[in-house]
């Protein structure tokens, strides 16, 4: 047998090599079609692309409390909220894996579904991002301040006057906290916005890159002891149905921002000023990394644009910690229209006597004059004039007051380790020291008259009207309100137009008259969290108008109310000094031209 028939055709050999050859493309081919985070996936599952990173913060949107999904369970028919307990332990699950598994080994790891996550992914409109080849370390577990109760109230604000009716607390539907857990430099292939991505409203306002209005006003670092973790507090005003939000916090030298969802507390009541639209005054608190400092800027954005540059960068203020504090310091809700100038600096000069050492003033649309009068008074020292324009394109007092919330907390938040206690009443009001020359005085005696070894938190004044359609108890001085009318009605019920004084280490959201949310981690405690004050100790002495018939829609109660009124002379105890004062600044502004104090005047 030769050698030539065990040799193979040389047509054979050429055959198999081709074979060979098709079979290698087509295997090549195959991996190089895949799409990038498929194929990232399946050569290193344990490691997320940007795209799955994007998913995964979509994923903790669609977790929120319950009061907030039944409102959008309301306004979408599709949307069907997951599991918290899923969802986070699913979260945590592939975070642990990413911290064990660095090598990218291969596993047997099933293709991420982003319906899964959100159901409302559309492949279609979201951008596949760039990869991102390590693992995402997970943040320390956040926990928010979530307040186990709040304080109810019924509002009408168009006369804005508030019953708080009996304060009733009620609790709070329990929340997953680690819903609100932040991550650090997550690569989203987002930039911090520039100058030009920034989208303003009137100067002072950022407004939010959403499907629905929510307009930023200020931005804080709190880290108050009473906290678990420090956290950044944003005042902001917004739909009442809003998208889960989340913040961007950018750190100097740190290209990638860190991610955590916002906490939303409403500290205000429901506005509709068009009558459609209804508008809600809230806190957001997002949480931070444990162990890390102070970030530069913060950015907040809703979950559906969270790969889109952001369209808000609001700086992060440090709140100033002075080596002395002033005792009293007044935080007054936004200020608006024409007011009697007079009664501005009656009103000044009387807060300054009974020891305030500042008061901030949060400027809407004051006239020339009493703007005028608070700039004097800002340059000496006594008045931070701030200012504070509309959200909205309208003029209406509803608008205006959808301000106050936001100027009143960003108020508490810049001085809250500034004022040693923080009043809340407005140019129309005054709590009064009814035994005591002055407010320390005042509440020393509250104190003692509770027992309290310890001062309480807050401090709650009962309302009395000193309607002005009594008429003047007398004729001079002509330009001392409180001197000249001097006869009220009856004090209203307790929680009517209560006005308080509180400490501002203590409360997480202030309102015009209360400490609207508190310290979660004071409930409970020894210490008094509120005092109803006695009356013959300090009220809230109120000089308007008689509104009751309007506010109550029914005729005739302003009459009623006011036949059953009595002198009351507590304010001539302070008459004397408060003339030399007022008289005195009134002759620096040109006010007046010569003043001669008759003290026989009183009398009519």
């Amino acid at each position: 047998m030769t050698s030539l028939g065990l040799r193979k055709p040389q047509c054979c050999r050429r055959t198999l090599w081709l074979a060979g050859f098709f079979l290698s493309t087509v295997w090549l081919l195959h991996h190089l079609i895949q799409t990038p985070s498929v194929r990232h996936q399946s050569a290193i599952p344990n490691q997320m692309s940007g795209f799955q990173i994007a998913e995964r913060i979509r994923s903790l949107g669609t977790q929120e409390p319950e009061e907030h999904r039944d409102e959008q369970k309301n306004q979408d028919p599709k949307y069907i909220a997951n599991s918290n307990e899923t969802v986070s332990k699913d979260i945590m699950s592939h975070a642990a894996n990413s911290s064990k598994n660095k090598s990218g080994t291969p596993s047997q790891g099933k293709k991420l579904d982003p319906s899964y996550y959100d159901i409302s992914f559309k492949a279609s409109t979201t951008p596949i991002l760039p990869r991102f080849s390590e693992a995402i370390p997970v943040g320390k577990h956040k926990d928010l301040v979530i307040p186990e109760f709040e304080k109810r109230a019924k509002v009408n604000l168009g006369l804005g006057d508030w019953r708080v009716g009996m304060m009733e607390r009620q609790p709070q539907p329990e929340v997953d906290e680690s819903l609100y857990r932040a991550q650090p430099k997550l690569k989203l292939g987002v930039y911090k916005p520039r100058t030009e991505d920034i989208r303003t409203k009137n100067h002072y306002w950022q407004v939010v890159n959403s499907s629905r209005n929510i307009f930023l006003y200020s931005a804080y670092f709190d880290d108050r002891s009473e906290l678990r973790e420090n956290l950044i507090r944003i005042m902001a005003i917004g739909e009442v149905t809003l998208e889960k939000l989340h913040c961007l916090l950018w750190y100097p030298r740190q290209r990638d921002p860190d991610v955590s969802m916002i906490k939303r507390d409403p500290i205000g009541p429901k506005i509709a000023p068009s009558g459609e639209t209804k508008y809600e005054q809230y806190l957001f608190s997002c949480g931070m990394v444990a162990g890390k400092g102070v970030p530069d800027f913060v950015s907040v954005t809703s979950s559906e644009r969270i790969n889109s540059t952001a369209s808000t960068l609001m700086r992060v203020l440090i709140p100033e910690r002075p080596h002395r504090k002033f005792e009293f310091g007044h935080c007054m809700s936004v200020v608006y229209w024409k007011h009697d100038p007079y009664k501005v600096v009656e009103w000044l000069e009387l807060h300054r006597m009974w020891g305030v050492g500042e008061v901030t003033v949060y400027n809407n649309s004051l006239d020339d004059i009493t703007a005028m009068i608070f700039k004097q008074y800002a340059r000496k020292g006594f008045v931070d004039f701030r200012q504070a324009p509309s959200v909205l394109d309208d003029d209406g007092e509803l608008v205006i007051l959808m301000n106050m919330s936001p100027v009143i907390n960003d108020c508490l938040y810049r001085n809250m380790y500034r004022y040693r206690w923080i009043i809340c009443s407005d140019l129309d009001e005054y709590i009064v020291p009814t035994r005591h020359r002055g407010y320390h005085g005042m509440l020393r005696g509250i104190n003692r008259q509770h027992g309290f070894s310890h001062p309480a938190y807050s401090y709650m004044f009962n309302n009395v009207y000193f309607f002005t359609d009594l008429g003047a108890q007398s004729r001079e001085p002509w330009f001392l309100l409180t001197q000249r009318f001097i006869r009220h009605v009856q004090p209203s019920p307790f929680g009517y137009s209560v006005k308080s004084i509180t400490d501002p280490l203590a409360c997480v959201g202030l309102q015009n008259h209360l400490c609207w949310r508190r310290m979660p981690s004071l409930e409970g405690m020894a210490r008094a969290w509120n005092v109803d004050v006695n009356i013959t100790l300090g009220a809230n002495f109120h000089y308007k108008k008689c509104h009751l018939d309007h506010y109550e829609g029914e005729f005739g109660l302003c009459q009623d109310a006011m036949q059953a009124s009595v002198v009351n002379t507590t304010m001539r105890r302070f008459g004397d000094r408060l003339y030399d004062r007022v008289a005195k600044v009134l002759l620096e502004l040109n006010m007046i031209e010569e003043v001669s104090h008759n003290t026989s005047s009183h009398d009519m």
